[in-house]
């Protein structure tokens, strides 16, 4: 999912228009938002009155914290934070747990575009190699890092998103390799 979504991404921003930085950054910002923000903000409203109503007097009143954490596209951090272990049977899971991926991605999108259009605009002799040089630094750095820091934390490694972008930065590279 990150390999194709860091592909997607990195594609869609190498097409862009090189000359106008703030407004590529518009752009892409707020087409994210219009993409992702409204069926999100949905899926959490429903699943916030389904629980309530389904569950009624078993209704985990955590569940509100956690809408909170999703709605602002940070419910990995949440899950670093209670310790949410994904893979132990028997432990009740928040109805909201899968948001850690949209949020791991949408803070990827925050950042990544930024990244990617300031080498664009200083380095324009070299674009394309010094996006390919960043990629493979950030994918050696990231990976290292994922692999080092499960050993000690495995439920940070796993929801991180430092952790997780080299994946993110695998795909991009990937969408770098000329055709």
């Amino acid at each position: 999912f990150f390999v194709i979504s860091g592909f997607v991404i990195t594609g869609l921003l190498l097409r862009m228009p090189e000359k106008n930085l703030l407004e590529n950054l518009k752009t892409f910002y707020s087409r994210r938002i219009l993409r992702i923000v409204p069926a999100a903000t949905l899926l959490i409203i429903v699943t916030m009155f389904a629980a309530f109503f389904i569950l009624r007097d078993n209704f985990n009143e955590q569940l509100l914290t956690d809408a909170k954490w999703a709605t602002l596209f940070s419910a990995n951090f949440r899950l670093i934070e209670t310790s949410a272990d994904y893979f132990i049977a028997g432990i009740d899971q928040s109805l909201l747990t899968h948001f850690w991926s949209l949020a791991v991605e949408e803070q990827f999108y925050f950042v990544y575009p930024l990244i990617i259009f300031s080498i664009s605009y200083l380095g324009q002799q070299n674009k394309l190699w010094n996006i390919q040089f960043f990629l493979i630094a950030s994918v050696s750095l990231s990976a290292f890092w994922s692999f080092t820091y499960t050993s000690t934390n495995a439920i940070a490694a796993y929801y991180s998103p430092l952790t997780r972008f080299w994946e993110l930065a695998l795909g991009g590279l990937v969408a770098c390799i000329p055709s």
